[in-house]
């Protein structure tokens, strides 16, 4: 079994067959793997605004979360930081959502047919691992990027998924390139979250102290899968 990496939205691979991986660290698979958590039913990934409103109807008492340009969206109850999905908010609530890239992403990872779609980040790194290391097949990570391009802290989340899952799976050259840039981070995540673009630009825009939250590794036990429509906790 091979590990093979997507980079970015560019990459649109077609009739893969074996499990994926969506990596969104800053911030879609934070703020999903927080909200289930939390206790929320389901989160609905969506491609846009309008569809999500439109779902509203057939869904009430859903909330609405998501973002562009890194703002909530008007309209929405929530936005796209972890820290607004605690257990009062969306327990037992059913979440409609849509981001700028972690959405498309999800979105691209279904098209390509694969079987079994997680949601990964540092907060459920070692439940994710033991996922994948339990069920071997092929696995592509599907890195979110940023805004139809390559971002750093996806690709060296893809990495440090190569360095630990190395002894049961061959690594594709991809893989091989997102461990490198892993181990140029490796113990050092929040360092990393700073550096890059993605997270540089949440600092401007006042929602730096997202980084931390983002940044914390083995927070939760959750792994969100995508079961029809909608991303639930795994269990199996």
């Amino acid at each position: 079994m091979k590990i093979s990496v997507f980079f970015s939205p560019k990459e649109q691979p077609e009739n893969l067959k074996g499990t994926a991986v969506v990596i969104d660290v800053l911030r879609a698979s934070s703020t999903i793997t927080t909200a289930l958590a939390h206790g929320a039913k389901s989160i609905r990934p969506v491609l846009s605004a309008e569809e999500a409103f439109m779902l509203t109807q057939k869904s009430p008492g859903a909330l609405l979360g998501g973002e562009r340009k890194g703002m909530k969206i008007h309209g929405f109850h929530l936005g796209n930081s972890p820290r607004e999905y605690s257990r009062e908010t969306v327990q037992n609530k059913k979440i409609i959502f849509t981001t700028t890239n972690g959405t498309q992403a999800i979105g691209r990872a279904r098209e390509s047919g694969l079987e079994k779609i997680y949601v990964g980040c540092f907060l459920n790194l070692s439940a994710l691992l033991e996922k994948l290391a339990n069920n071997p097949t092929e696995l592509y990570l599907f890195c979110s990027g940023r805004n139809g391009a390559f971002s750093l802290e996806d690709a060296a989340f893809a990495g440090l998924l190569c360095q630990r899952l190395g002894k049961i799976y061959q690594l594709a050259d991809t893989a091989k390139a997102a461990l490198a840039i892993w181990k140029m981070w490796d113990g050092r995540v929040l360092d990393l979250l700073a550096a890059c673009e993605h997270g540089r630009y949440l600092e401007e825009i006042g929602l730096g102290s997202d980084l931390s939250l983002c940044a914390a590794v083995d927070k939760y036990s959750v792994v969100p899968v995508l079961v029809g429509e909608e991303l639930i906790s795994a269990v199996e």
